[in-house]
């Protein structure tokens, strides 16, 4: 049995209109419910809060190389047991300041290079002023911070400005 709601004349963004003035408006299917849109569709919720569940797999897709875009100006906050983000392409992260925390669990950042040339990871501090990178450790191990290269040659400040000292431990330090 199929119930079907159709207005073939009608041409207003409002062609057909479902209002529920004091109560709510339920859909609720044994299988599926499908909306589709031939151009926008708009979903909101004009006070409170928007919530999309599902019990399996919650799938947002934008075929034909359109973006998902998710815009606020409050927090965008996600919570999941384990977060995995994949791109074809770049991943980019702009923001006021960034951290990175890998909580109590060991941690690693890697460029995969496949034996490339100039696949590189370069981490800076740019702009100039009173800026600092800093590279710190509160290992307690003999390897607490190393610094190593299993092929080529390393370089330590090579653009050292004239005048400018390079120092290696605490002053007065003595083996």
């Amino acid at each position: 049995e199929k119930f079907t709601l159709t207005n073939t004349a009608g041409t207003d963004a409002q062609a057909i209109f479902l209002s529920a003035e004091a109560g709510g408006i339920d859909l609720t299917a044994g299988t599926a419910v499908n909306v589709a849109a031939g151009t926008n569709m708009v979903l909101a919720a004009e006070s409170g809060n928007f919530s999309a569940e599902a019990d399996g797999t919650l799938t947002f897709t934008s075929s034909g190389g359109n973006e998902i875009d998710i815009t606020t100006t409050g927090l965008v906050d996600v919570n999941s047991a384990a977060f995995d983000l994949d791109a074809s392409g770049a991943v980019t992260i702009d923001g006021a300041g960034i951290a990175l925390a890998g909580g109590a669990n060991a941690s690693s950042f890697n460029v995969a290079t496949g034996g490339a040339d100039a696949k590189d990871l370069t981490i800076s501090v740019t702009g100039g002023g009173n800026s600092s990178l800093l590279l710190s450790s509160a290992g307690t191990g003999a390897d607490a911070l190393s610094l190593d290269v299993s092929a080529g040659s390393m370089v330590v400040a090579p653009s050292l400005a004239d005048g400018q000292t390079l120092k290696l431990g605490k002053n007065g330090a003595v083996e």
